[in-house]
């Protein structure tokens, strides 16, 4: 039920517990009876939250927009009055061409243009211009933790063996019974496995799968047990109490053999790469931020919470919520008065997403309803083009406002050369050309912003080293 409550782990459901719609049974089969349809669903309500908080959004003026009321009417009194004061006409005509506003106008589209154009280089797709200028005022952030500020994947994070056992051995005979089965903790076993060299290629008799509990099977003669620590003991085997304190974050995978406990593998949700640096160029001084909050909100376990957000950095965390929590939770920090940054990529992160000030989707991995309730998507996953925004929203404003300084200083300064006669109109033509060049070249230097950003690639465990004749169809599944 990732979809809807974050949690990194599959949920075991027994005989009349309750399951959201949305969520994907992964193995066994259900009889489920329907109390709830359409809209009177959790998924529906995510959806009509959605819709409530973005007919509730106002969007942000421009700063250019300020100024065309006034500037036309006035330029065309000027004119008129130098006109008839001297009863020169090549003054008020040279006024009009130096007046002409197309270095105004172009102050801020030659700089959002190179600042959408730096973005989407990096992965950054902005949907409205003006969540640049919000940007610059951010004062807090929101994250989602699973597939944001992890990786959504779980990975072995500690092996503990009993006496007579090796760690390597202890794998390879796990891994050997788990590449039968399709669970996400037998994915993160078979790929320790294949990161420290070991063959799973060990053959298994009478393997069977006890859905939600564990697998067994005959290894060369030895019964092996892998699974939850309640089925091992329902087996008659006695299991080591396992400190919680340190394990409290990890999902546990006890294994035995021959009615002896073997040792245990825990498992967790992988940092993503990149975000602990991340979250500390946001909080820090590099990119002049006042970011004074870092909060991360999830569906999942405390523990698990506990140790992601103190790990990456952030200021406050909150865990075991449900979508319309998390968008309670940025509706508050609105009303104390923070401008709210949401970063996430669930169906369970959407109503959040719409409830922000500026929202951003891991659109690569995330889903449909939360690229399309947010503002900005995040295509390549990597967190540290969320330092980038904030740096590249700070530097579009200040070029638009060095554009417009320098624009509206050149039309007064020639604007009064020519009232005055020093100014003729063919100089005038140049120098408004020259007025416009400048203000687009000043944009231009946006467009190199980003360019010597790392990103934190997760490097696959498997690599094509050559291809020799296309892979027959009843070879792909081994193939992969």
């Amino acid at each position: 039920q990732a979809s809807i409550t974050g949690e990194s782990l599959p949920v075991d459901k027994a005989e009349g517990d309750d399951v959201y719609a949305g969520t994907i049974n992964l193995s066994g089969v259900l009889d489920v009876e329907i109390l709830k349809t359409g809209e009177d669903t959790t998924l529906g309500q995510v959806k009509q939250l959605i819709l409530q908080a973005e007919n509730s959004r106002t969007p942000v003026m421009r700063l250019i927009d300020r100024h065309a009321g006034w500037y036309v009417p006035l330029i065309l009194m000027l004119a008129g009055a130098v006109l008839f004061f001297t009863r020169d006409l090549q003054r008020a005509v040279s006024m009009l061409v130096i007046a002409c506003p197309c270095a105004i106008v172009l102050s801020g589209p030659t700089a959002t243009v190179a600042a959408l154009s730096a973005a989407a280089r990096l992965g950054l797709l902005i949907k409205n211009i003006s969540d640049l200028e919000v940007a610059r005022r951010l004062t807090a952030i929101v994250f989602d933790k699973t597939g944001t500020l992890t990786t959504g994947r779980l990975h072995v994070a500690h092996v503990e063996t009993a006496d007579g056992y090796e760690e390597n051995t202890l794998v390879s005979i796990t891994c050997s019974l788990e590449k039968n089965s399709r669970h996400p903790v037998a994915c993160a076993v078979i790929d320790e496995a294949k990161k420290r060299g070991l063959a799973c290629d060990i053959e298994v008799l009478e393997f069977a799968e006890t859905t939600g509990k564990g697998v067994c099977g005959k290894i060369d003669g030895h019964e092996v047990l892998v699974g939850r620590m309640a089925w091992l003991c329902e087996h008659g085997i006695n299991i080591r109490e396992v400190d919680s304190d340190s394990t409290a974050r990890l999902s546990i995978l006890h294994v035995a053999v021959d009615g002896v406990e073997a040792g245990w593998i825990g498992l967790e949700d992988k940092i993503r790469p990149g975000a602990i640096e991340s979250l500390g160029q946001v909080r820090g001084t590099k990119n002049r931020t006042k970011i004074g909050k870092c909060v991360m909100l999830t569906g999942d376990r405390w523990a698990v919470a506990g140790h992601v957000g103190r790990t990456v950095g952030c200021t406050d965390i909150l865990a075991e919520i449900l979508p319309e929590e998390k968008m309670q939770a940025v509706r508050e920090l609105k009303a104390e008065g923070h401008t709210v940054a949401v970063i996430g990529d669930g169906v369970n992160d959407a109503p959040a997403l719409a409830v922000a000030d500026i929202s951003i989707a891991m659109g690569a991995a995330g889903s449909d309803a939360a690229i399309h309730s947010a503002s900005i998507a995040l295509m390549n996953n990597e967190l540290n083009r969320i330092p980038f925004l904030l740096e590249l929203s700070r530097k579009t404003m200040a070029v638009i406002t060095q554009n417009l300084v320098l624009s509206t200083a050149c039309v007064f300064t020639f604007l009064t050369l020519s009232a005055a006669g020093y100014v003729h109109p063919v100089l005038a033509v140049l120098l408004h050309t020259a007025s416009a060049f400048a203000v687009i070249v000043n944009s231009a230097r946006l467009i190199r912003t980003g360019e010597n950003l790392k990103d934190y690639d997760i490097r696959p465990d498997i690599k094509v080293t050559s291809v020799l004749r296309p892979v027959p169809l009843r070879m792909v599944e081994d193939a992969s």
